[in-house]
């Protein structure tokens, strides 16, 4: 649990971090000490998690019927038979295989006995089992010790698409079919005349009853009829064991048809049959190969990987989708007005005028993405009665009916155009009916995100901070990762998938390590990107030029010059007073650590550290953030901190909104540059020499230290 790779080096558990560590108190105390994989030990091994028990010893004649003996002993026979002559078979099941007896198979080994004593039941159930594993080859799904080796049951396809018909056994099929067993469920298989004295075929008694075998076409049935090799396929997979039809007098338990009966429809069974006639054990010609474009094939290698590591076991990959069938008016939606050009999204004038087209019920129709908005005291989906009346989730109770529920508020996580007006990311529809919504595609991903929120809310609230919002409670779970491509450079994910560490102090749970290599970490960074439509491997933009920001810094300080703010040019002044910006206590350092910087408060309301924002974050992706930040993620507390046309005051920064934005967003981008330039070599060496310095050890001083 502690180490997971010492175990098994190929396992694809984690490494969850579950280290020892103290209990503090609010006063800084140590109250104690856990250990949070110790405690998972206690827990697996502890009885007091089961109410049932293991019987004592062998099962006995006591604890199973005469009739179910009678059927075990039977089954042992008959496997035994395929070894051994009838009179030894009969023999070795009851006293067992002598224990002398060579070339004796890995499930007869079960019986070998070497006092002579009759069998147990166990005995003869653990060969049972191992028989019935091989008989219906379920080593074939699940990897079962002993079966490592074993040989597949079912006959290859490998070139089925060219196999004669005439080596095709189709058996009784025609008595099988005009006995009313190809026009559906109507005719049971009880109106067949022979079957009233047919005790042989009793295994397909009430095959009809089944509602994977629906009703047979009339080309396949004469495609069966005429012993064409599609026909045969077809009623294979419809009805597997009805080949086995008047034949089962002359086969034994063993030589039965086997094959499952699978929950196919009339469509599945047309997809597996175009399939399988393809296998003609030659390669497709090139033309009918598939090859996928760079970014397709990124989005396929990169999704295996993510279903092998469970990714979306924690993280949210795709927003709730809702269809939406209105009136017009219903809803009282407003622009985003208060939205910079560059962080607001649009949508071409086809599609607004496509949201205004009515369906045939003289409704307007929409999608949108995002998830229900969640009632800040406890986590859950807000829910109002007609009044607009909050309806709360009875834990211990019955059920809420449907019909109690008047408006579902929903909070777009995606940009959507809704009845001729372009919604942004962040904004609400307060007042959805759920009979306005005719269709709910569920998110994709995040389970274990979900199931935490009431309880890391109630959490907060309980153990340090009563104001805590639910609706804040998003970024203390795993967190979404909608558009993350956009968002983070493909170096950096790539680094942290291989050596993942905190980045957001109020997280409840830490990214664990996973055993990948780094090539299955490069194809999940290429995934997110390709998804996402961006450019990788990610390359540095305008804003990590060096000279870009010299000219910049140099235009600046002549603005500030112009206008006699200051007299003379400032080398780095551009970003020295963007810094003065991330310092003020009214704004970043409010929240976030920088550097050796960390503020006061409980870990939930702390940010991330901005100086390792260069490293992380996409320069596209931090203006948008910094200029809308809940466009961007929704549930995020961060504020506004410069609203379109408010620029922050002119004693920090002296520019237009734009410029301070655009000032932030080179200084994080050049934290490393900024710092270098703040930090003089020179006189640190300076100090070094103006120190006493030491005189050196004599080589003889030397020797003598070095034997001391």
């Amino acid at each position: 649990i502690r180490e997971p790779t010492r175990y098994h080096k190929r396992t694809v558990m984690p490494n969850l971090f579950l280290y020892a560590h103290d209990v503090t108190t609010a006063e800084g105390e140590v109250s104690g000490r856990v250990d949070p994989a110790l405690d998972i030990v206690a827990y697996l091994l502890s009885d007091e998690t089961h109410n049932w028990s293991v019987a004592d010893g062998n099962l006995t004649s006591d604890a199973i019927s005469d009739a179910e003996i009678a059927n075990l002993d039977s089954l042992v026979v008959e496997h035994l038979q395929n070894a051994y002559f009838s009179s030894v078979a009969r023999e070795y099941a009851q006293t067992g295989i002598p224990s002398d007896e060579r070339s004796v198979k890995i499930a007869e080994s079960e019986l070998l006995n070497p006092s002579g004593e009759n069998l147990t039941v166990d005995q003869k159930l653990l060969y049972i089992g191992r028989k019935s594993i091989a008989k219906f080859g379920c080593y074939g799904c699940h990897d079962i010790p002993g079966f490592e080796d074993a040989k597949p049951i079912g006959t290859g396809l490998a070139d089925w698409g060219r196999k004669d018909p005439s080596k095709l056994a189709f058996e009784h099929m025609h008595e099988y079919l005009h006995g009313a067993h190809g026009h559906g469920d109507d005719h049971s298989h009880e109106s067949h005349e022979d079957d009233s004295h047919e005790d042989a075929d009793e295994s397909l008694q009430g095959v009809r009853q089944n509602s994977y075998v629906n009703e047979l076409p009339g080309f396949f049935e004469e495609a069966i009829l005429g012993h064409n090799r599609t026909g045969f396929i077809y009623q294979k997979l419809r009805e597997p064991r009805s080949f086995d039809y008047h034949t089962t007098t002359n086969k034994n338990y063993n030589a039965r048809l086997r094959m499952p009966l699978f929950p196919f429809s009339t469509e599945d069974r047309e997809a597996v049959i175009t399939f399988v006639l393809g296998l003609v054990a030659e390669p497709p010609r090139e033309k009918y190969m598939y090859r996928p474009s760079e970014r397709d094939r990124a989005i396929q290698e990169g999704a295996r990987i993510i279903e092998k590591y469970n990714c979306k076991g924690c993280h949210v990959f795709e927003a709730e989708k809702w269809s939406l069938a209105f009136g017009e008016g219903d809803f009282d939606l407003s622009s985003a007005s208060d939205f910079y050009d560059f962080a607001e999204a649009h949508f071409p004038e086809a599609n607004v005028s496509a949201s205004l087209e009515k369906n045939k019920q003289s409704q307007r129709t929409g999608v949108i993405e995002g998830m229900p908005v969640v009632d800040d005291e406890t986590a859950l989906p807000q829910l109002f009665d007609a009044e607009f009346t909050p309806i709360k989730f009875p834990i211990f109770e019955d059920p809420i009916s449907p019909s109690d529920v008047a408006f579902t508020p929903f909070q777009l996580w995606w940009p959507a155009v809704v009845d001729g007006v372009v919604m942004q990311a962040g904004q609400r529809l307060p007042e959805l009916g759920p009979s306005q919504v005719v269709d709910r595609t569920p998110a994709d991903g995040g389970d274990l995100a979900r199931y935490l929120l009431p309880g890391v809310t109630a959490r907060e609230k309980q153990f340090g901070n009563p104001q805590a919002k639910g609706g804040e409670a998003w970024a203390w779970v795993p967190p979404p990762l909608i558009g993350q491509g956009a968002k983070v450079q493909t170096d950096w994910l790539h680094d942290f998938l291989l050596n993942p560490y905190p980045i957001r102090p109020a997280v409840v749970l830490r990214m664990p390590k996973f055993n990948m290599s780094p090539a299955e970490a490069t194809k999940i960074v290429n995934y997110f990107a390709a998804k996402d439509n961006v450019a990788y491997p990610y390359d540095y933009s305008k804003q990590e030029d060096v000279n870009i920001i010299t000219e910049a810094d140099d235009q600046y300080n002549a603005t500030l010059v112009t206008q006699n703010l200051i007299e003379s040019p400032i080398a780095g002044r551009r970003l020295e007073d963007a810094m003065k910006i991330i310092t003020n206590q009214n704004f970043c350092v409010k929240c976030h650590i920088v550097g050796d910087f960390e503020p006061a408060g409980s870990n939930k309301a702390k940010a991330p550290d901005l100086a390792l924002i260069y490293k992380r974050l996409r320069p596209e992706y931090l203006r948008r953030w910094i200029a809308r930040p809940n466009s961007i993620l929704p549930y995020t507390a961060m504020p506004v901190n410069i609203p379109i046309g408010k620029p922050v005051s002119q004693d920090l920064y002296h520019g237009s909104d734009r410029e301070q934005i655009d000032a932030l967003v080179d200084l994080l981008m050049n934290y490393d540059l900024y710092t270098s330039g703040n930090t003089s070599i020179t006189s640190l060496v300076e100090e070094q020499k103006a120190a006493p310095s030491v005189e050196p050890e004599t080589p003889t001083e030397a020797a003598a230290g070095a034997e001391e």
